[in-house]
């Protein structure tokens, strides 16, 4: 074997007196199914960090490779911070995130109001943490509709400076595959890694080839509906309640709401979010929680006449009035919250 012929791993390798790094077998498959992951990583990265940090962020995708317990601390060198991602759901395995210390610091302090001096302590580590998972969480919610299930993770482990990066990888009995970003913004500029385990990324492969089947025919259905279907008559009636002083009917009417694009909104159409409405709130003691019995009344903080809140997701979105559908109570929307008003809300 002539010199020409040997990669720099490999004779590093040598030199070390170790046995060359096996060479890199990486899949087509393998490799497609990671640049898709990794596309909606950049997307999301770029707009959660650009949020977190107020200021224009872009991740890039960069090379892929294999690693291992042995070869990792040549991949990657220097004091690092990582982040242990576990999934569950439709995709599940674990994933290890690494940052350089600097990199993971100033992501920290730009998010935190941090000197440049400060340390990569808590405060740090905590702020490093949810910028993780705000990432990921987005990546997953973009991930989850396009296999057509649900993906949760875990609040990442932070481990600053491990003494080696080879026991902080996931088990596996196959090498691993690490995938190479780049950060650039007004204040950082550096990469971050990720580590992908083998198992992690056919579970990525399976969910997406199931989605992609089920997908394409759950999108045509809708819009074989939409094109035909006709809005129901529905009989509505202002709903009556037991008499108590000054009870007076809602009046409140609103505007239809604005149009809005809809530009591959089907992505996300399957999304469940719960919806509630809510008639007021009161506080009470223990003591007169006790007390209450058959035939108690409870005021709430709400007068009579006034419109009920419409929670999404226990957020406010928007105002109503109790009315009647057939046996059932319903409420209709009288007044949609702005934008502003909807931000307030989230306070």
């Amino acid at each position: 074997m002539c010199a020409e012929a040997l990669t720099q791993a490999e004779i590093d390798a040598l030199l070390r007196g170790e046995a060359p790094p096996a060479p890199a077998m990486i899949t087509p498959e393998e490799e497609d199914t990671i640049k898709q992951f990794s596309e909606i990583v950049v997307g999301a990265g770029k707009d959660t960090l650009s949020a977190l940090m107020g200021e224009d962020v872009t991740l890039q995708m960069g090379e892929i490779s294999e690693t291992d317990p042995t070869s990792i601390g040549s991949a990657v060198q220097g004091a690092v911070v990582t982040a242990e991602l576990n999934y569950k759901g439709m995709i599940q395995g674990k994933s290890v995130v690494i940052m350089p210390v600097d990199i993971a610091l100033r992501i920290a302090t730009q998010m935190t109001g941090g000197g440049a001096d400060s340390e990569f302590g808590d405060l740090e580590e905590s702020a490093f943490s949810e910028a993780v998972q705000s990432l990921y969480s987005s990546a997953n919610t973009q991930l989850a509709a396009k296999v057509g299930g649900e993906i949760t993770l875990d609040t990442p482990d932070v481990v600053a400076r491990p003494p080696s990066l080879g026991e902080i990888l996931p088990p596996s009995s196959e090498r691993l595959l690490l995938v190479k970003y780049e950060i650039k913004s007004g204040a950082v500029s550096g990469p971050m890694y990720q580590i992908l385990p083998r198992n992690l990324v056919h579970s990525i492969a399976t969910a997406s080839s199931a989605g992609a089947k089920t997908g394409k025919k759950e999108v045509e259905e809708r819009r074989s509906y939409g094109s035909s279907a006709k809005t129901p008559q529905v009989m509505t009636a202002p709903a009556l309640f037991a008499p108590t002083a000054g009870l007076a009917a809602p009046t409140m009417t609103g505007p239809m709401a604005p149009p809005v694009d809809i530009t591959n909104l089907e992505l996300i159409l399957d999304i469940s979010l719960e919806i509630k409405c809510e008639l007021g709130r009161t506080h009470r003691k223990i003591k007169e929680v006790l007390e209450l019995g058959p035939g108690s009344v409870v005021e709430l903080d709400r007068m009579a006449g006034e419109p009920v809140d419409i929670l999404v997701n226990d957020k406010l979105f928007a105002k109503g009035e109790v009315v009647v559908i057939d046996e059932n109570f319903g409420v209709r929307i009288t007044d949609i919250l702005s934008i502003q008003e909807r931000i307030e809300a989230l306070k």
